[in-house]
């Protein structure tokens, strides 16, 4: 049972990844940080644009690698 929960989460936590990945983290917000944004764009000491390009690639790809996880797991328990 535990293993429905953590996969639960996990999930939701890949979904909330990629929506931050896609459409929280625009150019007009990371360029105007004033919710506490300002530490992503000192993220590397690359200038501000490769920052940016450089944690929304991060974002998406840290979701899509949980949502592809959580499939795998839920493909596997199926075939037992």
């Amino acid at each position: 049972m535990e293993e429905v929960f953590s996969g639960i989460f996990v999930f939701t936590v890949s979904v909330i990844l990629l929506w931050t990945g896609n459409f929280y983290l625009n150019k007009r917000r990371y360029k105007d940080p004033d919710d506490g944004m300002e530490y992503l764009l000192k993220f590397t000491p690359l200038p501000q644009i490769i920052n940016y390009w450089l944690v929304k690639i991060l974002f998406i790809i840290a979701g899509l690698l949980g949502i592809f996880s959580c499939i795998y797991v839920m493909i596997q328990n199926i075939s037992y």
